[in-house]
């Protein structure tokens, strides 16, 4: 037992909370554990950790958002190349992230799927205020190849194309997920093949318009006129 006696020891010792949570979760699997099961093994009534968490659910997204975070402190060591090999990379790192905590976060994006569930996909995917937007900005205004013009349309495509591979590595059976690292070798080579055509409007508009379609789904938005 560690002890923590009341919320202000819960908030002060957030990270161990969530290590924990995240320990039983790998360990008897998402959905063998409870947030009284959580409460049990910190020695916390049960009662405090529900005023900050409705769920277990609501536990795995605050460790998604977290490893977002971890990413966005990340992204300052990244090396210099161009946007297609950057982002080659911070892909890369995101699946050898998501592969230590696979448990939550495929609970998570289930109980997003669901009709009627507590988590949206906004929850998951908040736009601007998810770091790993900031990531992308991060991605092409450190490349030797940056746009010279305004990149939020690319941010928000390379933003969009990063949850099509979280939930390709999700459903992804084949061994070490072999298939994932191709997809991730597969939008290098497409953004690599796209960079030099950015320049064209026409081009422009139809990436703008396939990124804004896709976070129609992924962000959870409910007219999808804005995006057509």
């Amino acid at each position: 037992m560690y002890g923590l006696s009341n919320m202000s020891d819960l908030l002060l010792d957030k990270k161990l909370f969530l290590q924990q949570a995240e320990q039983l979760f790998e360990e008897e699997g998402f959905e063998q554990v409870s947030l009284n099961d959580i409460a049990d093994t910190l020695n916390l009534p049960l009662d405090l950790v529900e005023q900050e968490y409705l769920s277990t659910a609501h536990v795995a997204l605050q460790i998604y958002h977290d490893l977002a975070q971890d990413s966005l402190s990340d992204v300052d060591n990244l090396q210099q190349g161009t946007i297609s090999e950057r982002y080659f990379v911070v892909m890369e790192d995101k699946l050898s992230q998501l592969s230590q905590h696979e448990e939550s976060v495929s609970a998570l994006f289930a109980t997003a799927m669901r009709p009627r569930s507590e988590i949206l996909p906004s929850d998951i995917s908040p736009g601007l205020r998810d770091p790993m937007m900031h990531v992308m900005q991060a991605v092409i205004e450190g490349a030797s190849d940056t746009p010279r013009q305004e990149h939020d349309d690319l941010s928000l495509l390379l933003y969009a194309f990063h949850f099509l591979v979280i939930v390709f590595w999700l459903y992804d059976r084949t061994d070490d997920k072999q298939a994932s690292h191709l997809f991730t070798n597969f939008l290098r080579e497409f953004v690599k093949i796209s960079r030099p055509m950015m320049v064209m409007p026409i081009f422009t508009r139809a990436l703008n318009k396939m990124a804004k379609i896709m976070m129609v789904v992924f962000g959870g938005a409910r007219l999808v006129d804005e995006a057509t």
